[in-house]
């Protein structure tokens, strides 16, 4: 009886212990995202989510990095930070290009000396769209397997990426073996 007291007493006291070394972050807003204008300029206020005694490293990732900067290099505890995007006059490659804005825990050089340990790191998203140069559009046809004879609807989304503008007067047409049906 003893010795099931001293493993439950021991047990406890290992999650007790393991407990203080808990901790969480956040950061809000998640996501964001951005037509590109050239030479735009973007400001976006950030809160960082953790422990009031928490000191939280600030950075940026991904290919537009570089026209990224802060008003602060670290914050403590729940404070707020904000992120400036200046934007080039021209980005040659077209699409979606995402910039990672991150928080991590800051670590002790002390405490790297011989010990494994972990860091808490959270990235928010800022996706820029590039248009393609020209026309393009992304289409997309939705339809459900219905029947014969039932009636069936189609889901259909165009969406413009290009530079030109697109006017689409959309007609769909289905055809079997035997004839031609019109819808």
């Amino acid at each position: 009886m003893i010795k099931k007291e001293s493993k439950l007493l021991l047990f406890v006291f290992l999650v007790v212990l393991t407990m203080q070394n808990i901790s969480s972050l956040g950061l809000t807003p998640a996501l964001k995202s951005y037509n590109f204008m050239p030479g735009m300029e973007i400001n976006i206020s950030y809160d960082v989510l953790s422990s009031p005694e928490d000191e939280v490293e600030i950075f940026a990732d991904g290919d537009l990095a570089k026209y990224v900067s802060f008003d602060k290099k670290s914050v403590v505890g729940g404070e707020t930070f904000v992120a400036t995007i200046k934007l080039p006059q021209t980005i040659e490659k077209p699409g979606q290009h995402r910039i990672g804005i991150g928080i991590g825990q800051k670590i002790d050089p002390e405490l790297l000396s011989g010990f494994i340990g972990t860091r808490i790191v959270v990235i928010g998203a800022v996706d820029i769209f590039v248009p393609y140069p020209g026309r393009y559009l992304e289409i997309d046809l939705r339809g459900h397997d219905v029947n014969v004879g039932e009636p069936l609807e189609f889901q259909l989304d165009i969406q413009s990426h290009g530079e030109e503008e697109v006017s689409v007067v959309p007609r769909i047409e289905i055809f079997s073996s035997e004839k031609k049906m019109e819808d």
